[in-house]
């Protein structure tokens, strides 16, 4: 038999040591149920980021081709989770390690781990980025060959 207690002690131990705290936001409604543009803060969730391998594939004629996806998560106490009462589509922002723009991570789906009601895993979809081409201004005002003079 598994003590859940010591499981969930030494998950406790591993995010109070390593984990990252997250400030998750949710977009509100107006009375006519469309989102606006001002997101409300729903808590901060102290937890440990990780992804999962996932495998997608294609049969295009009679060839074969999978392809890997990975997809972010956050290992973290049920406890707290419960507390903040996410729902799907709750984000969190990293800022890009190149100082432009954030990343957001939607909340897509909580797992029990093992169905104990010990410890969760949160998985989520992140919002695509610009590519940097879009950072660069368009040609007539940015050419890499001038030289320059002063």
């Amino acid at each position: 038999m598994i003590n859940t207690r010591f499981e969930k002690h030494k998950i406790k131990r591993e995010i109070k040591m390593n984990g990252t705290q997250y400030e998750f936001f949710r977009m509100v409604k107006n009375e006519f149920g469309e989102l606006t543009e001002n997101p409300v803060s729903v808590g901060i969730l102290k937890g440990i980021y990780h992804e999962q391998n996932s495998y997608i594939s294609e049969t295009i004629n009679s060839e074969t081709i999978s392809r890997q996806r990975k997809i972010p998560c956050i290992l973290c106490l049920f406890e707290d989770l419960q507390k903040l009462r996410l729902q799907v589509d709750d984000y969190f922002s990293v800022t890009n390690y190149m100082g432009f723009g954030d990343r957001r991570f939607y909340l897509k789906g909580i797992t029990d781990v093992q169905n104990w009601n010990e410890i969760a895993d949160i998985s989520f979809e992140q919002e695509d980025i610009p590519e940097i081409e879009d950072f660069i201004p368009p040609d007539d005002e940015y050419n890499p060959d001038e030289e320059i003079t002063e």
